[in-house]
């Protein structure tokens, strides 16, 4: 992820926080108009919580996704503090720029395992799975 000098765009970069896979929700589904470009910073939101965070978006294998795309991204989250003990592999959140939802996503892991639920401790599930629109 990192360039050879261990920084991308201003970021220190050694591991992301998290890394998701994201669908990008379509101009008609009231998404982007346009591409977003890798290192892209929207906010992102959790069920459990109103709290938003900004966070940096790292496309892997790729310089854009268009809306109605998907993609993988490594995720470099600012208040990652809050969000300690907090999360799931596999928990969904989503994409915000301002009141817009941009995308949904899905954590595929957490390379910072502090932002990992204890094993054994139960997590609240939301009542509704966010569904991706059509890719």
């Amino acid at each position: 992820m990192a360039t050879e000098d261990g920084r991308r765009r201003g970021w220190i970069v050694d591991r992301p926080d998290l890394v998701g896979k994201l669908v990008f929700r379509s101009t008609e589904q009231g998404g982007r108009a346009n591409p977003a470009l890798s290192g892209y910073h929207p906010t992102i939101r959790f069920h459990f919580s109103d709290m938003r965070t900004s966070t940096a978006l790292f496309f892997r294998d790729r310089k854009t996704v268009a809306p109605g795309e998907s993609v993988i991204a490594e995720m470099l989250m600012v208040g990652k503090e809050y969000f300690a003990g907090k999360l799931e592999v596999g928990m969904r959140f989503e994409v915000l720029e301002g009141k817009m939802v941009a995308a949904v996503g899905e954590i595929l892991d957490a390379p910072n395992e502090n932002l990992l639920v204890e094993r054994g401790e139960p997590v609240d599930r939301p009542r509704a799975e966010v569904q991706p629109g059509p890719a």
